[in-house]
């Protein structure tokens, strides 16, 4: 095997010295991180933003808020009377872990993180501009979605399995027959009225609502199944917009 002569002075002085000495790679690494890191201050920007409010409203079409807390909606799984989680959107943790992280890497990780529900822009002119209401109203209250379709009236399969209109199980059953070498049955193309997709309704929980008080402390209750039955039952409604 051919040594350069440079590391094979380095060889010489290694084995001279009898020690071996740790190189500060990653030390080197996170120090560089840090003097590149930087923080947000992002209340006194929220503040800095709405003392001048009408200055912002001139350079951009909407200004939106978002804070870490989910909104956990529900709806009724097709051909039953249970319910689904579809916000945080369960469906690629249906499938299993192991199962989302190849899809994450078949896909790029876009599909396993999509999440259908999304709000809207708090600038009606702007939503009017870029959408064609077809069927229904605006929202005007908070318990009120729309429903989007695209240029062809159509809606992705991967929203209808996550909204309870398809049943999860069948693209459960698909993945997991295709990654153990089987076949992938077709599945029919569906055609729903506007009238069943203005009748959806899901169900409103938040975070709190899970927890009962026991003793000292607070138990979370998302395993209780007659609890859940319970709660779902009694929580607040999410519509799909009427146009009555």
């Amino acid at each position: 095997m051919k040594v350069f002569p440079e590391l094979q002075k380095i060889r010489k002085k290694t084995q001279k010295s009898g020690k071996v000495k740790s190189r500060p790679l990653v030390n080197d690494m996170l120090s560089m991180m840090s003097t590149q890191a930087s923080s947000n201050n992002l209340k006194a920007f929220k503040k800095y933003v709405e003392a001048d409010k009408e200055r912002f409203s001139e350079i951009s079409n909407a200004i939106q808020y978002k804070y870490n807390i989910d909104l956990n909606i529900y709806n009724n799984e097709a051909n039953s009377d249970s319910y689904v989680k579809s916000s945080p959107n369960q469906i690629m943790n249906n499938i299993g872990m192991g199962d989302m992280q190849q899809m994450e890497t078949m896909y790029g990780g876009a599909m396993a993180s999509h999440e259908i529900w999304e709000e809207m822009l708090d600038n009606q002119e702007l939503l009017e501009s870029q959408y064609d209401m077809i069927a229904g109203k605006w929202p005007s209250k908070f318990n009120e979605v729309v429903l989007i379709v695209d240029q062809n009236n159509r809606i992705s399969d991967y929203t209808l399995y996550s909204i309870g209109l398809l049943d999860p199980d069948e693209l459960t059953n698909n993945y997991k027959s295709l990654i153990n070498g089987g076949k992938v049955e077709n599945i029919d193309e569906k055609v729903y009225t506007f009238n069943e997709l203005l009748n959806l309704k899901f169900k409103l929980v938040i975070n709190t609502d899970y927890y009962i008080k026991d003793g000292n402390t607070w138990k979370d209750m998302q395993e209780d199944e007659a609890f859940m039955k319970n709660l779902l039952n009694n929580a607040q409604d999410i519509n799909v917009v009427r146009n009555h």
